[in-house]
């Protein structure tokens, strides 16, 4: 049971407990952060089974909330570097905040240095990431909400153009992390009106013979091609 608390009592709490949304291969949770990893809301099968309304996202954020504040209960959050102490009542549940999506492991490369080809890990996403976040308007999205778009290589999702719309429609910043190998208009178009601040092209090489032993492509004048083009977005907007 949620313990009763005056709207000045001192509580332990994290922006991303409260607004954070990580959409990743494992499930559905607040964050993700190098090793460490909050709870699990949703597992990927448990998601991939139901609809997973607001509400029931803004209970899992409580109940993470109850067991930070609870001296009994064990929770990962307690040590982490993020949680800070402030009014219970500026606290809120209901916002969305820093976004970090990588539902889907696909890729069309095969980097001789990614674990996803060591372990044949390469899988479609089995939820649909963006119904969950429609699940938000416009007014619940913080003034610093921003998206961690990756994966796999996230220009390979079906409806990727989609979520471009649905970020620049919520003025979330963008922050994509892509191979290159695909052009997309909505990535140009994006840079142009900085609804993506910035484009990250994992060339990993400085010549062509070395692309292609490292990914197994022969594509890397066509990656160069891609990045010229982004660049001339960039030069033109609010995106980098």
């Amino acid at each position: 049971m949620p313990k009763k608390r005056n709207p000045d009592d001192v509580v332990k709490s994290c922006y991303k407990m409260e607004s954070g949304l990580r959409l990743g291969q494992e499930g559905i949770h607040a964050c993700q952060l190098g090793p460490f990893s909050s709870p699990i809301y949703f597992t990927e099968e448990e998601a991939s089974k139901r609809n997973i309304s607001k509400s029931e996202l803004i209970d899992k954020r409580k109940w993470i909330f109850e067991l930070l504040n609870d001296e009994q209960a064990k929770t990962p959050c307690k040590g982490c570097s993020m949680v800070v102490e402030k009014k219970f009542k500026d606290v809120r549940f209901d916002r969305l905040g820093h976004i970090d999506l990588a539902a889907t492991t696909t890729c069309n490369l095969r980097c001789n240095f990614c674990g996803y080809t060591h372990f044949d890990s390469f899988d479609e996403a089995k939820y649909d990431a963006l119904d969950i976040l429609s699940q938000f308007s416009t007014e619940d999205v913080t003034w610093n909400s921003a998206v961690d778009f990756n994966g796999g290589e996230p220009t390979l999702l079906h409806d990727f153009d989609k979520y471009i719309k649905y970020f620049e429609s919520r003025r979330t910043r963008v922050f994509l992390f892509t191979n290159g190998l695909i052009y997309k208009q909505s990535v140009y178009d994006g840079l142009v009106n900085g609804t993506i601040r910035w484009v990250i092209v994992s060339l990993d090489a400085g010549t062509k013979s070395t692309y292609n032993k490292m990914k197994l492509s022969p594509k890397f004048d066509k990656v160069l091609e891609n990045i010229a083009r982004y660049s001339d977005a960039g030069s033109k907007g609010g995106g980098n």
